[in-house]
């Protein structure tokens, strides 16, 4: 199969601590008091405006900046890097860099304060709207590099992410000509450590008397901030590629939990080859409820790979071990941890870890971390091309016999267009037949369904949908099955060239499934006991025709589809419980908690679930044993209104009205 992923630049460690970059040369600042300062952003005046120009005064040794972009074209040239100690912006204002030298400020790019003035939106500097972004660059003063090539930039660095990008270039010749931008903090879809370190070989570069970078900020919000920029010469440096296996699933149900295996590759990015080079991989469980938290291992495995040539890629390596699915059975987040070593020092540790997360729960099967929502178009159409929706994810459920698939959730942007319109929650079970991991019709099955009309009110992108699935054949809840694949879909089919297009959600930049495909795939042809191919994100776009298990265009196999399963441990029984099973309800009208007080002839697993009237659901927990119980249910965070509590349980299931009154 093809093998796809995406660059990282910057790896953040949780709780795993890493030795400190040292050893490496240092080519800039040296010891002249000028490019101290300047490394330090030493003083407001260490940042010189300089408008539609690279001309900087000889006598200036510090950073110019200049603008580029703004919303407003005739403001471009004040969308500027500024001298800052903490960012002013009245959206997300009060960023403050914790770099060595922070005391004596830092350089930023303040799309925040730019845009708005910290006062409203759109009134700043240089303003930026969502239709046309703003974008100012950051220019060094001349370094003397000469005698250095593919020169590494290092820098500490605190970036709040909307929409935004970011680059570094470098000129060889004062300025006059500037090499390709590469883009840096590409993972970063939210915000880093206030304290992050970065470090991006300038590949390529070959140092002369007349060197300078220069970093570019492009976007919409929020700022960037940078301190203590170096310039090195990198000779011993190790590197964890980006592609690297993760759990199966962002979020796996305890009764679905399975055996892993794990693979990844490595480089040697120095130029001195690294010897009994080793790599470690670490899983633990974190505790969140202390402060700090905790992290308590739970999983080693290690491959060596003895001495690792100048420039080497060594892709693909398994590692012996497995982790077994009876050792994270237990609720709540875990943290893997690959890290790189050497017989020699390595002079750049920052590429040195890998990190992921993922969580155990009761009833949640989710791929998506919920972490940089983005929304494609692809119900876009042109006027005479209804293109109707597949868009879905792929999941196996090892132990799927004795459950409930009762619910899929999807997220939706612009959801008020559609009021009124119906969209389809679908689940169809696969058997990649010709193993040409597309899914054509003979190979799919629907199995369960759930259409929904969006209801009015106040919808919106943030909403999570939840359609209640049902037997397509029995109309009754879905049983599922052992070692099936399942497709959970949500699909939409216009009727008319004027119903409106639908902007299925996105989580991006976080989960990477390229390795997981890739791995499973290779252990599932080589005949490994337990193991199923898997697959990324489902496309489609007609009932009529195969679908795609690649994602999006651009975004390989970290743009995740926001379509989630919940899956009762048990089998709910379809009918209404027995009225010796008692239950009593209250306070009822209730504002903050409210108490169901259970009485049941035996003891029996069981849910509660609060929903809308609408059917969507609210709240939900699992219960593992209750007969004689005060089950305490928090409402504080639901709004006024009436909803549907539903108890569910292998004997039957029962609902009540429940008002919530603040």
């Amino acid at each position: 199969m093809k093998k796809n992923f995406t660059k990282i630049n910057v790896a953040l460690a949780f709780v795993l601590g890493l030795a400190n970059a040292h050893a490496q040369t240092f080519i800039w600042p040296t010891a002249d008091t000028n490019t101290i300062n300047a490394s330090q952003f030493n003083r407001a005046t260490s940042i010189l405006p300089v408008f539609g120009t690279d001309s900087v005064p000889p006598t200036h040794t510090g950073w110019s900046t200049r603008g580029l972009l703004s919303s407003v074209a005739a403001k471009k040239d004040s969308a500027l890097w500024s001298w800052a100690t903490t960012t002013k912006g009245f959206i997300a204002s009060g960023g403050r860099i914790v770099s060595p030298t922070v005391a004596n400020g830092a350089a930023c790019f303040d799309s925040d304060f730019l845009d708005n003035r910290g006062v409203s939106v759109g009134t700043g500097q240089a303003p930026s709207t969502s239709a046309a972004m703003h974008s100012g660059e950051l220019v060094s003063p001349i370094i003397n590099a000469t005698g250095y090539t593919d020169i590494s930039v290092k820098f500490n660095q605190y970036y709040y992410n909307f929409n935004a990008k970011t680059y570094i270039t470098w000129s060889e010749d004062s300025g006059r000509t500037w090499k390709p931008r590469v883009q840096i903090n590409t993972k970063v879809s939210s915000i880093t450590a206030s304290n992050a370190v970065v470090v991006t070989k300038l590949v390529g570069s070959v140092g002369t008397s007349k060197f300078k970078i220069k970093l570019v900020y492009e976007g919409y919000y929020y700022w960037w901030l940078v301190d203590d920029v170096q310039l090195l010469d990198i000779s011993q440096d190790l590197q964890l590629d980006p592609f690297f296996s993760i759990a199966p699933s962002y979020i796996t149900p305890k009764n679905q939990t399975e055996n892993m295996k794990f693979m990844l590759d490595i480089r040697n990015v120095g130029r001195v080859a690294m010897p009994n080079t080793k790599v470690k991989l670490d899983i633990g469980r974190v505790d969140r409820t202390v402060t700090p938290p905790t992290y308590t291992s739970i999983y080693k495995d290690s491959l060596s790979y003895g001495t690792v040539a100048v420039g080497a890629l060594i892709e693909n390596k398994i590692l012996p071990g497995t982790f077994l699915a009876t050792a994270y059975q237990t609720v709540g987040e875990y943290q893997g941890n690959y890290t790189i070593s050497s017989d020699l020092a390595d002079h750049n540790t920052t590429n040195n870890l890998n990190t992921f997360t993922f969580f155990v729960n009761d009833t949640a099967y989710q791929k998506d971390a919920n972490n940089g929502l983005k929304y494609y178009t692809l119900g876009g159409r042109a006027a005479t091309d209804l293109k109707p929706l597949v868009v879905g994810n792929y999941y196996y459920l090892p132990k799927g016999k004795g459950t409930t698939i009762t619910t899929l959730a999807a997220r939706i942007s612009s959801p008020n267009t559609l009021i009124g319109k119906t969209l389809g929650a679908r689940l169809y079970t696969w058997t990649d037949l010709n193993a040409d991991e597309l899914i054509q019709p003979d190979e799919r099955v629907l199995v369960a369904v759930a259409d929904s009309i969006l209801p009015a009110g106040s919808p919106t992108a943030s909403t999570t949908y939840n359609f209640p699935l049902r037997d397509l054949n029995t109309q009754k809840w879905f049983y599922a099955n052992d070692t099936t694949q399942y497709l959970a879909t949500l699909e939409y089919e216009p009727t008319a060239a004027t119903d409106p297009a639908i902007y299925p959600g996105f989580s991006v930049n976080n989960n990477d499934y390229a390795a997981n495909v890739f791995l499973t795939d290779s252990l599932y042809r080589t005949g490994v006991t337990g193991f199923k191919p898997r697959f990324g994100p489902i496309l489609g776009k007609s009932s009529s025709v195969e679908w795609s298990t690649a994602t999006f265009t651009g975004q390989a196999y970290s743009a995740i589809p926001v379509v989630r399963l919940t899956i009762m441990p048990f089998r709910v029984k379809n009918d209404e419980l027995a009225v010796d099973n008692k239950l009593e309800l209250y306070p009822n009208p209730a504002m903050d908690v409210v108490t169901l007080a259970v009485d049941l002839p035996k003891a029996s697993a069981a849910a509660v679930r609060i929903m809308t009237t609408t059917g969507n659901i609210v709240a939900e927990t699992i219960y593992s044993n209750v007969q004689k119980e005060q089950l305490s249910i928090d409402v504080s965070e639901l709004a006024s209104g009436t909803y549907l509590l539903q108890f569910l349980t292998p004997d039957g299931m029962r609902t009540k009205k429940l008002t919530i009154v603040k």
